[in-house]
């Protein structure tokens, strides 16, 4: 008797089987990881350095260290802004919080913001009121954002470049005005050295806390 035995070609099935894996792979090939923010921006920042005319970046002075300050809170996608001025000096140039304690106050802005790769999208608000969603479409009525740029500065250690911020923070002039922030401690928001209430109740109108 002879035994006859039929090879039946397993390739079509193999080939079959493949096809799953071969998609996922032109799938994964076709789509781009979103790259994350330039930095974790999460904590207090202070000026320190600034040019509001675009032009050489200056040292701010000793007088106003920590004086002008941005608290990012990531989780509600706020930041708080803290101006320190006195009644008779209230701009970056010429403020005296720290040499006039008894007459300073903190100026408080909130705003809602987005940060993606290098770029940052401010929505202000008025302190106690609720976050808006951000409107990333300046085309939009009443959607009042703003663009922020911002790139690393490394001169200094934590430091990045913001270029510009929005009309009136820090008197910036929404075009032209940059500044560098350095990350510091929260205690120089939270144990402020002049008037800490002020910026505690900062505090509460822009996180709600």
């Amino acid at each position: 008797m002879v035994r006859r035995v039929v090879m039946r070609s397993t390739l079509p099935s193999l080939a079959l089987l493949a096809l799953p894996a071969l998609f996922l792979a032109l799938v994964a090939s076709g789509c781009k990881e979103e790259e994350p923010p330039l930095f974790d921006e999460t904590g207090v920042w202070a000026i320190e350095k600034y040019a509001l005319d675009g032009g050489q970046l200056q040292d701010i002075p000793q007088e106003r260290k920590n004086a002008f300050l941005l608290n990012f809170d990531t989780d509600l996608g706020v930041v708080a802004v803290g101006s320190c001025y006195s009644a008779t000096n209230q701009d970056l140039d010429s403020a005296i919080c720290k040499t006039n304690p008894a007459a300073a106050y903190w100026e408080c802005q909130c705003f809602a913001y987005e940060f993606d790769k290098s770029r940052m999208v401010w929505q202000s608000f008025m302190p106690g009121d609720t976050p808006p969603t951000v409107i990333d479409d300046p085309t939009i009525e009443g959607a009042k954002s703003f663009e922020v740029l911002v790139e690393v500065f490394p001169d200094l250690g934590r430091a990045y470049l913001y270029n510009p911020l929005p009309i009136g923070v820090f008197d910036s002039d929404g075009a032209l005005a940059k500044y560098v922030f350095a990350q510091k401690s929260t205690t120089v928001w939270d144990n402020a050295e002049v008037a800490p209430e002020s910026l505690a109740e900062c505090s509460v109108a822009c996180f709600g806390e």
